[in-house]
């Protein structure tokens, strides 16, 4: 509807959970065409915590996985007619290249208009969403990629590749090899095994009129524990 009223023959959607929904979209839609658009991990997980979507580097790199592997298997199955993965390295260190061949792909016709996306500030998001797409006021910055390298320390990068470090390296990112250290792993292994004993004594004293009613919670539910953090 809003496409035929701006009289426009294609329309996009852009919802990122989508990615895992993409072999029901592929069949809702038979004449859709998906384009994945894939970034560093590290430099997305920085996006994600930026955003507010994850509480840490771990939960980062588990988001960022299961999203991509679960993109590139659904690609595989709709093939490469209805189905592009662009590179966002691509997209901002060669912006028109990349466009223009994207263009081609989905049968448009490439406008230098493209690029200056960040000339039309009355159509970008206001309020909240505005703090989080602040960069559809400028145009595409090079620098942008590989950002992780000056701004997440050692420990967050290796958060992150001990999760992701085999799926960065099928894309061709490379992993730097950093190694949590070994008392935080330690520290992490015993939070998770005290948890459930942790659990129990809350209940205990729950049901014992011990903690009041006002400061209930659940140990299981709450993402942002020590444990959650670390």
């Amino acid at each position: 509807a809003s496409a035929r009223l701006r009289k426009k023959s294609r329309w996009g959607e852009k919802t990122s959970d989508h990615i895992l929904e993409l072999p029901w979209l592929s069949r809702a839609y038979p004449e859709a065409q998906f384009v994945h658009l894939i970034r560093d991990g590290r430099d997305a997980a920085l996006s994600m915590l930026q955003a507010g979507w994850v509480v840490n580097m771990i939960a980062a790199a588990r988001f960022w996985d299961e999203r991509v592997r679960a993109g590139i298997s659904a690609g595989a199955l709709i093939g490469p007619g209805r189905y592009r993965e662009l590179r966002y390295e691509d997209l901002v260190q060669r912006p028109e290249e990349t466009l223009r061949g994207l263009c081609g792909w989905l049968e448009l016709d490439y406008s230098a208009d493209m690029l200056r996306y960040h000339e039309r500030p009355a159509e970008y998001p206001d309020g909240e969403n505005g703090k989080i797409f602040k960069l559809l006021s400028l145009p595409p910055d090079a620098d942008r990629a590989a950002a992780w390298k000056k701004t997440m320390t050692h420990r967050e990068v290796a958060d992150f590749e001990s999760v992701a470090a085999g799926l960065l390296r099928k894309l061709g990112y490379e992993p730097a090899g950093a190694a949590t250290p070994l008392w935080v792993r330690i520290f992490r292994s015993l939070a998770e095994k005290s948890a459930p004993g942790l659990r129990s004594v809350w209940r205990s004293l729950r049901e014992g009129g011990f903690w009041p009613a006002s400061q209930e919670f659940d140990l299981a539910s709450r993402p942002e524990s020590s444990q959650e953090r670390l």
